[in-house]
C-alpha cells in the first residue's frame, strides 16, 4: 500500500478509536456523575454500545492495518508497554459489554458507579500509554497532563453528546432543571482542566515556552485555542437557552404540546 494511503488509513482508524472513547467514556461518566437514573434512556445505551464497538474495531484494526498492508511484524508495531496497553483496553471493553446490563439494571450509584468509572480510567490509561507522553523529557508531567486531558475530554465532549441525545426527542424538557446545573459543574471543571493540561502538555512537548512560541506546533495550538474559545461561547449560550426553556416548560406553559421543538433544535 502507498505510504500516503497507509497514513490515511491509520489516521482514520485513530479518529474512530477516539470517537468511540468519547461516546463510551462520556456516556459512562454522564451516567455516573450527571444523571444516574438516565440508564433507562435507550439513546444513551446505544451511545455506550456504539462507542464500545468503535473502540474494539479501532484497537484491533490499528495493528492489523500495519501487519497486512505494511508487512511489518507485530513486535515492531507494538512495544511491550503498547502491547500491554492494547490488551488492557480490550479487557476493559469486553468488561464494559459484559457488565453493561448490570450497570444499567439500577441507578448508576454505589458499586455500579465505581465499576463504570473504573472502566473509564483503565481505557484512558491505556490510551495515555500509547501516546507521545511516554518517553523524552518531562515524562511524568506529560503523562499526568495527558491523562487528565483525556478524562476531561470524555467528561465534557462525551457529556455534550449524551446531553444532546437526551434532548433531541424534545420530550424530556422537564429533566433539564436537574441535568443542566449538574452538567454545567462538570463542564466547568472539565474546561478548566483542558486549558491547564493542554498548555502544560504543549510546553512539555515543545521543550519550553520559548520554543513553543516560535514553532509550527505553537501556531497550531493558537488555532486550537481560538476554536476552543468559540466552542465555549456557543456552549454558554446553549446552556442559558436550555435553562430558559426548562423554566418556561415547567413554570409558564405546562402541558402545551409542541413547545419543546426549540430544545430539540438546540441539541
Amino acid at each position: 500500500m502507498n505510504q500516503d494511503l497507509l497514513d490515511l488509513a491509520l489516521g482514520a482508524n485513530r479518529v474512530l478509536t477516539y470517537a468511540g472513547f468519547v461516546l463510551l467514556a462520556g456516556t459512562l461518566t454522564f451516567w455516573s456523575v450527571v444523571w444516574p437514573d438516565g440508564r433507562r434512556n435507550g439513546r444513551l445505551v446505544v451511545l455506550a454500545l456504539a462507542g464500545t464497538a468503535a473502540m474494539i474495531i479501532g484497537t484491533l484494526a490499528g495493528p492489523a492495518i500495519q501487519l497486512i498492508f505494511a508487512g511489518r511484524l507485530l513486535g515492531d508495531i507494538l512495544t511491550p508497554l503498547g502491547g500491554a496497553a492494547q490488551l488492557a483496553r480490550l479487557a476493559a471493553l469486553v468488561a464494559a459489554m459484559f457488565f453493561l446490563p448490570d450497570i444499567i439494571s439500577g441507578a448508576v450509584i454505589g458499586w455500579r458507579r465505581i465499576l463504570a468509572l473504573t472502566v473509564v480510567l483503565v481505557i484512558a490509561a491505556s490510551m495515555v500509554a500509547q501516546s507521545d507522553a511516554i518517553g523524552g523529557p518531562w515524562e511524568v508531567t506529560k503523562i499526568a497532563a495527558t491523562g487528565l486531558h483525556v478524562l476531561a475530554t470524555c467528561a465534557w465532549l462525551g457529556g455534550l453528546v449524551a446531553l444532546a441525545a437526551v434532548l433531541i426527542p424534545g420530550d424530556r424538557v422537564e429533566e433539564l432543571d436537574q441535568l443542566i446545573p449538574r452538567f454545567s459543574r462538570v463542564a466547568m471543571l472539565s474546561v478548566a482542566t483542558l486549558v491547564v493540561t493542554g498548555l502544560i502538555h504543549a510546553v512539555a512537548v515543545a521543550g519550553g515556552l520559548a520554543p513553543l512560541i516560535g514553532s509550527r506546533y505553537g501556531l497550531v495550538l493558537v488555532i486550537k485555542v481560538a476554536i476552543f474559545g468559540f466552542m465555549l461561547l456557543m456552549g454558554n449560550h446553549g446552556r442559558k437557552y436550555a435553562a430558559r426553556a426548562a423554566f418556561r416548560q415547567r413554570h409558564l406553559v405546562p402541558d402545551v404540546p409542541g413547545k419543546s421543538a426549540g430544545v430539540s433544535g438546540l441539541a
